[in-house]
């Protein structure tokens, strides 16, 4: 009796410890690392870069916005016959546990448009994501042109590859 006692009390505390599915966790989001790389003189394009670390069950970046465009796109960089093509994608899978980067090179917001009053140090985006709701980040505008020097720290996790489980629907 005193066995079958343990048993069950070792089963309950099992499924109460999270021994399900991490995909069906609640996510954990948090935005680090944002900065902004303004157009290029001539050009109207700019792209943000930074990490999504999320600590907890699978979500989804859907979207991305900011007052300073009207036209906000998700994308990535693909290798297709020799070369680098940027292409937009419909939504980016933040798995659980894991850093996304968005860096060049990689994953990245692309901002059309641009829209930056004279003088900003930060610009503020708007991430959306199927679990987490909004999440609102506040971006480090960085030199016209100049790449970002895009740099993650002091994260002991699982890093996810830039162009692996995402879905690349639309082309540019």
């Amino acid at each position: 009796m005193l066995k079958a006692f343990f048993v069950g009390f070792f089963a309950l505390a099992l499924v109460s410890c999270g021994g399900g599915d991490a995909n069906d966790a609640t996510p954990v989001i948090s935005v680090q690392n944002a900065t902004l790389r303004l157009p290029a003189p001539g050009q109207t394009k700019g792209a943000a870069y930074f990490d999504v670390i999320n600590l907890g069950g699978k979500d989804v970046l859907l979207s991305a916005a900011t007052p300073f465009s009207s036209r906000v796109e998700l994308h990535t960089h693909l290798h297709e016959d020799g070369m680098m093509k940027m292409r937009q994608v419909d939504n980016v899978d933040i798995d659980p546990e894991t850093v996304t980067h968005f860096k060049t090179g990689g994953l990245h917001v692309m901002i059309f448009d641009m829209e930056v009053p004279e003088g900003a140090a930060h610009m503020p985006l708007t991430l959306n994501f199927a679990k987490s709701g909004t999440v609102e980040v506040n971006v480090m505008i960085g030199e016209a042109g100049a790449m970002s020097e895009h740099k993650m720290g002091g994260h002991k996790m699982e890093n996810k590859e830039d162009t692996e489980n995402h879905d690349m629907h639309k082309g540019d």
